[in-house]
């Protein structure tokens, strides 16, 4: 196994990309690189080029994916997201594997409390909360299941939203209630939600608005 180039990485100047036999290997710091000899022009050994790739390369990942890990919960996607610019996809997954295998990422937990902290704490309806998941790499099944089981009542935060917002003005003007409307539907609230809100604050004179 010829090494036919060692270059340093555009994102990260402590790292080199490899190459053996014209093709990208693996990337590995320089620190590493210099440590193990691994230099254009010379011969690597299956035997060593196991070892870099299965101990040293594998374990750096697996101990970078672990402390991201440390400072918060994160998805596959996001952990694959971080880890690819440095690792190859083969170790990335590696690591995905061994990390769902000892309960480090759970996609369906994540989701679950994803949505009971941003509905609870943070007053974002399905609509948004879905989407963000989405981003996050959430496969759709997963997050309808999670709202289904969060057993979210829509309308009483949007109403209660709602209330916060308009203080002691419960005869809020055309402008106020189009101002009103276009933040619930911002933070992710149905139409029929935000709708519901509005016809219980005409009905709701009577209400604590304290």
């Amino acid at each position: 196994m010829l090494i036919t180039a060692v270059t340093k990485q555009k994102n990260d100047p402590k790292r080199v990309s490899v190459y053996i036999d014209e093709k990208f290997a693996f990337g590995i710091s320089a620190v590493d690189a210099l440590y193990y000899h691994i230099e254009e022009g010379k011969e690597l050994t299956r035997e060593r080029y196991e070892y870099i790739l299965n101990e040293i390369i594998y374990g750096k990942a697996r101990d970078k994916a672990i402390k991201l890990l440390g400072f918060s919960p994160r998805t596959e996607k996001e952990l694959m997201d971080k880890l690819k610019g440095d690792y190859s996809e083969e170790i990335c997954q590696r690591v995905l594997d061994m990390l769902k295998k000892y309960g480090y990422i759970n996609d369906a937990e994540y989701a679950a409390s994803y949505v009971k902290d941003n509905f609870n704490l943070k007053g974002k309806g399905s609509l948004r909360i879905r989407s963000e998941l989405k981003h996050k790499g959430i496969n759709e099944d997963t997050i309808i299941s999670a709202l289904d089981s969060a057993e979210l009542d829509e309308d009483e935060k949007a109403y209660t939203l709602l209330k916060k917002r308009l203080k002691n003005n419960i005869h809020p003007d055309a402008k106020e209630k189009a101002k009103q409307y276009r933040y619930l539907a911002s933070r992710g609230f149905s139409y029929d939600s935000i709708n519901s809100a509005f016809s219980r604050l005409d009905g709701s004179i009577t209400d604590d608005w304290s």
